[in-house]
C-alpha cells in the first residue's frame, strides 16, 4: 500500500512539473508569442550551411539551388538574445524570397549586439560586411545589391550598417526602438517599418515616432495611402520610399506576414 501511495504521489509530482514547465514556456498574458510565419511552401529545397568566418563569427547561409547566381543578398538580424536559427524560425524569410535571393541569418557574438558599447557598431558593421563578401565568394551573390531586415536591437545595427554601406538598397525595421540617423548628405534608402500595437518592450509609440521622423526627414506628403497588404500604408512624395505596417495586436515578436511584405518591398513590387 505504501509503495502504491508512493507511485501515485510520484506521478502527481511529475505531472505537476510537466504542467509547470508548459505554463512557464507560455508567453506572459497579454504579450503574445511568436506566430507561425505566413510564407509560401518551398518549391525546391534550398542550400543551407552554417558558415564560420575568419574572425570567429558565424552566420546561417540559405540559398536557392547552385545554378542560381548573381542574386541579391538579404541580411536578417535577430534581436538580443536570439540566434540565426531562431530568426529563421520566426520569419521564414528564405521561403518568402524563394529563388530570388541569397539569405543570410546573422548571429551575435555574445548574446547581445554591440549597441551602446564603445566600438560596438564598428565591429558589427565589419561583421556584416564580411558576410556579404563571403556570400559573394561562396555563391556568386551580387554584393552590390544588399537588403537588410533588422528586428529589435538588430534594427539599430541594420540602420548603422546602411549608413556606411551604399550597397544596401533598402531596409525593413521590425519592432525597432527608434531611428539611428545617418550623417548629413547620406542618400536615404527605401524603408519599411513593421510594428505591433501590443509590443510592450518597444511600444507602438516608438514605431509611430520612428515613422514620423522618417516622414519629416524625407519630406513625405501628409496623408498615407493604403497598399496591397492591409493594414500597411505608403507615403507619397518622399525623397525615398517609406511604408508602415502598424499591426493591431501581436507582441514584440515579428508579425507573421513580415517576410512576405518585406520581400515584396525589397523586390520592388511594394508591400
Amino acid at each position: 500500500m505504501r509503495r502504491k501511495r508512493w507511485l501515485v504521489g510520484g506521478l502527481a509530482v511529475a505531472l505537476g512539473v510537466v504542467a509547470g514547465i508548459a505554463w512557464w514556456q507560455q508567453p506572459a498574458r497579454g504579450l503574445g508569442g511568436p506566430e507561425v510565419p505566413d510564407v509560401p511552401a518551398m518549391k525546391v529545397v534550398p542550400t543551407m550551411v552554417s558558415r564560420e568566418l575568419p574572425k570567429g563569427r558565424r552566420y546561417l547561409a540559405v540559398s536557392p539551388p547552385a545554378s542560381a547566381r548573381s542574386l541579391p543578398i538579404v541580411l536578417l538580424l535577430h534581436g538580443d538574445g536570439g540566434t540565426a536559427e531562431s530568426m529563421r524560425a520566426f520569419t521564414g524569410f528564405d521561403a518568402a524570397s524563394g529563388e530570388g535571393a541569397h539569405v543570410a541569418y546573422a548571429q551575435v557574438a555574445h548574446r547581445y549586439w554591440g549597441v551602446g558599447v564603445e566600438g560596438g557598431y564598428d565591429a558589427e558593421r565589419a561583421y556584416l560586411a564580411d558576410i556579404v563578401a563571403d556570400l559573394g565568394r561562396l555563391r556568386g551573390a551580387d554584393v552590390t545589391r544588399v537588403f537588410v531586415l533588422g528586428w529589435s536591437s538588430g534594427a539599430s545595427v541594420a540602420q548603422s550598417f546602411a549608413c556606411e554601406h551604399p550597397e544596401v538598397a533598402a531596409l525593413t525595421l521590425v519592432e525597432a526602438r527608434g531611428e539611428r540617423p545617418c550623417a548629413p548628405g547620406t542618400k536615404p534608402r527605401p524603408i519599411l517599418v513593421v510594428h505591433n500595437t501590443r509590443d510592450t518592450e518597444h511600444t507602438v509609440a516608438d514605431g509611430d515616432a520612428l515613422v514620423a521622423g522618417l516622414r519629416a526627414a524625407r519630406r513625405c506628403g501628409p496623408s498615407p495611402a493604403p497598399t496591397l497588404v492591409s493594414p500597411c500604408v505608403g507615403y507619397s512624395g518622399c525623397e525615398a520610399p517609406l511604408a508602415y505596417c502598424r499591426i493591431e495586436g501581436g507582441s514584440h515578436y515579428p508579425w507573421k506576414r513580415t517576410a512576405r511584405v518585406a520581400w515584396s518591398f525589397f523586390s520592388g513590387s511594394g508591400p
